[in-house]
């Protein structure tokens, strides 16, 4: 007799995977940042409201928002695999007598 299985893996890897290439969006906003040097940094002002630094400090609050949140999930898919993996052992005992 099978027992039903809450598999968990796919999404922990999605998980780990994103937040193991954080260092490269930043390393990519970074490249960004310093291209558009200072000139441009003054029209963009202008036009979005914000200076290059707030839109670099806006960049990092809303990054480690999301591995907050990636983190959370994480942790949350693993409970709920562990209540799963207790639910099938609980419910084999009780089959089995």
């Amino acid at each position: 007799m099978g027992l039903i299985a809450f598999d968990t893996n796919g999404i922990a890897d999605i998980a780990a995977q994103t937040i193991a290439r954080q260092q490269q969006w930043d390393d990519i906003w970074s490249s960004v940042k310093s291209r558009i040097g200072a000139t441009v940094a003054g029209d963009l002002d202008a036009l979005t409201g914000m200076s290059l630094e707030e839109r670099s400090a806006a960049y990092a609050a809303k990054t480690a928002q999301y591995t907050i949140q990636l983190q959370a999930q994480a942790q949350a898919t693993a409970k709920i695999g562990s209540i799963a993996a207790e639910t099938n052992q609980a419910m084999a005992r009780v089959i089995a007598g």
